[in-house]
């Protein structure tokens, strides 16, 4: 098996984020979602308990809410969902996030839970070769891919370029976020759903790491990779109003990174005519890469599977 990559995978904006699994409100296929998702976090909860370095930690998730809100439709697919708070560690927050919700979230440090990913794949025999496509017609000529069965297609926003999907309904959701210190009490994640900021752009998000933690963020519908000082901020701002240590935090890194972000949501679909050999489309997560991970992965090799029918996927 041979894994072509545009950037090598320590070296892709994802890194720059920490992820927690939590499906966007707006993702239009829901049962999809919560199908994808659901699966995911069982995998997640697996890693968690049986591989302790790889990166993942689970941690109690604060979701706040000025009014009250009905149960989402994608609280099944978390983890201990309860409406309000976990104890009276946020008291300060109560009287101004009345409709709160809580559960259980995986987090995963993204540089630390990519390295563990990159080498489980070698491990089982896969080879990364650096290749930038153009088309995936290009990618099956190369020598490397003569026995090959079966094309994945997992190119995120490249799908934009490429000549034979040129997916219009791509497009980056630019994420801002700055990475701080770790305060020693901060043993949750929180965000106010509430956006603000200039063209309502902008919500407050943190989310621990080891020894960091990320705050956000902002979700621009355009693909500058440039930092803007007046978000950060304002991001700074707003995440220490809701977590007051973080004032005493220092500015790690403050990142940018673009979300793959897709009307229609995901697209994991099996392509049997395009070129010689089957492809199977896996992208266009926006913000929910992690949540939705393991489930559209899985759902992916299960449609290669009668191409495949002697692989274990």
């Amino acid at each position: 098996m041979f894994c072509f990559l545009n950037y090598f995978t320590l070296q892709i904006l994802t890194v720059n984020f920490a992820k927690v699994t939590q499906p966007y409100p707006e993702e239009p296929s829901r049962e999809a979602v919560v199908r994808w998702g659901s699966r995911t976090t069982d995998i997640l909860a697996k890693l968690h308990e049986s591989v302790p370095k790889c990166g993942i930690e689970l941690l109690p998730w604060v979701q706040l809410y000025r009014e009250d809100r009905p149960i989402p439709w994608w609280s099944s697919a978390t983890r201990g969902f309860r409406v309000g708070f976990y104890g009276n560690e946020h008291a300060h927050l109560m009287e101004e996030f009345p409709g709160t919700h809580s559960f259980q979230g995986f987090v995963a440090d993204m540089p630390v839970y990519l390295r563990w990913l990159q080498a489980l794949v070698v491990d089982r025999g896969a080879r990364l070769v650096h290749y930038k496509a153009e088309s995936l017609a290009s990618v099956i000529s190369l020598n490397q891919c003569q026995q090959a069965k079966v094309l994945f297609n997992c190119t995120a926003l490249g799908s934009l370029a490429l000549s034979e999907v040129h997916d219009e309904n791509l497009y980056g959701l630019r994420g801002q976020t700055i990475e701080l210190t770790r305060p020693p009490e901060l043993n949750f994640g929180m965000e106010d759903a509430h956006f603000v900021g200039p063209n309502e752009e902008e919500c407050v998000y943190i989310i621990p790491r080891h020894a960091t933690c990320i705050v956000g963020g902002t979700f621009n519908v355009h693909c500058t990779s440039e930092v803007d000082e007046d978000a950060t901020e304002r991001i700074l701002q707003r995440a220490s109003k809701l977590v007051p240590s973080l004032r005493k935090s220092t500015v790690v890194k403050i990142h940018v990174g673009i979300r793959p972000k897709r009307h229609g949501g995901p697209r994991v679909e099996l392509v049997e005519n395009l070129l010689r050999i089957p492809v199977v489309h896996n992208y266009g997560h926006g913000g929910s890469g992690l949540t939705l991970s393991w489930g559209t992965a899985l759902e992916s090799s299960q449609l290669a599977q009668k191409f495949l029918p002697k692989a274990s996927l």
